[in-house]
């Protein structure tokens, strides 16, 4: 029950940096002066997972949420983050529909600017170190084990590419995963249901906490990446 508490007391918390530290003066010398449109990958999927004491009682299932509109909320925090950088001679937000990588570097958009930041959900681990089962983009997962009441977080894991648009080299890449315990008032700390679905009574909760770990980890890529403002 220890951990439980200490899991559920934590609001947002930093799980995975993900990647090698990135020069970041090295980066801002590459870009200074320079043009960069930024893509959003992030579609309206919604993982959600139940893990429980063995594999056998692990569930997880799909939903969709375009209402949501997370891809738009990332993209919008990405150009105001790299605006306030301060680090560009312009800053411009693509929206460009599900394109290949190789469709994204040929469209006009992305030839028309110097360098490109594209950010698309990840991998990043578990928030319970032992028995870890990998997050994936942006979902809930659940937890329980040996008739502890379960308890969940809402959590985006996100990575972003630096690219030079012209030759298509990456300059420097960056991932994190943010997480938010869930903790209801009056609907507890379980977001899902047997089949780990999303409770109805939940789901407004888990909305907003989805909203603010992509805007979170967004805004911590830009900053990894050496982008935003210091």
């Amino acid at each position: 029950m220890r951990v439980v508490r200490l899991l559920s007391a934590v609001f947002v918390a930093v799980v995975l940096t993900g990647c090698a530290t990135v020069d970041t003066t090295a980066v801002r010398d590459a870009v200074a002066g320079k043009s960069v449109a930024v893509v959003s990958n992030i579609d309206s999927t919604l993982q959600l997972s139940w893990i429980g004491t063995t594999a056998f009682n692990n569930e997880s299932t799909k939903v969709e949420r375009p209402d949501w509109a997370l891809a738009s909320l990332a993209l919008k925090e990405a150009e105001t983050a790299l605006i306030d950088g301060g680090r560009f001679k312009s800053v411009k937000a693509l929206s460009l529909g599900a394109l290949s990588a190789e469709e994204l570097m040929k469209h006009p958009d992305v030839q028309a600017v110097d360098l490109v930041v594209v950010i698309d959900p990840t991998v990043g681990p578990d928030f319970v170190p032992m028995f870890e089962v990998p997050l994936r983009g942006i979902g809930v997962r659940q937890r329980s084990a040996l008739g502890f009441p379960p308890y969940s977080a809402t959590y985006a894991a996100l990575k972003a590419n630096l690219v030079d648009s012209k030759t298509g080299k990456p300059v420097a890449q960056a991932s994190e995963t943010m997480l938010k315990m869930t903790a209801d008032k009056t609907h507890g700390k379980a977001a899902l249901d047997k089949g780990a679905e999303l409770k109805p009574a939940l789901e407004p909760v888990v909305s907003e906490d989805s909203k603010e770990t992509v805007k979170s980890g967004v805004r911590s890529l830009i900053k990894k990446l050496g982008l935003a403002k210091e």
